[in-house]
């Protein structure tokens, strides 16, 4: 199991630095470890080891998607964030 864990935080860092560029993600990630390391593990981890690098979607229909259920929560932070990684 800790080996699935280490597969999904390299695939959720390699999918984070082509989305954003590797300056960017780096610079996003150290905000996440400031505010908590262990809130920028889950992020890495599971949101974009397992769920956004899952067949099914493309990412331009998984950015469209994220970027509409954001707007509707308000949750501004996140939805800038998605835009510039769309």
């Amino acid at each position: 199991m800790a080996d699935q864990g280490v597969g999904s935080y390299r695939r959720g860092s390699a999918l984070l630095n082509r989305m954003l560029g590797a300056v960017e993600a780096r610079q996003v990630r150290a905000a996440w470890k400031q505010l908590s390391p262990d809130f920028e593990r889950y992020v890495i981890t599971f949101l974009s080891g397992e769920m956004w690098s899952r067949p099914g979607l493309d990412r331009r229909t998984r950015s469209l998607c994220t970027i509409a259920a954001l707007a509707a929560l308000g949750r501004t932070n996140g939805l800038a964030l998605n835009i510039r990684m769309a």
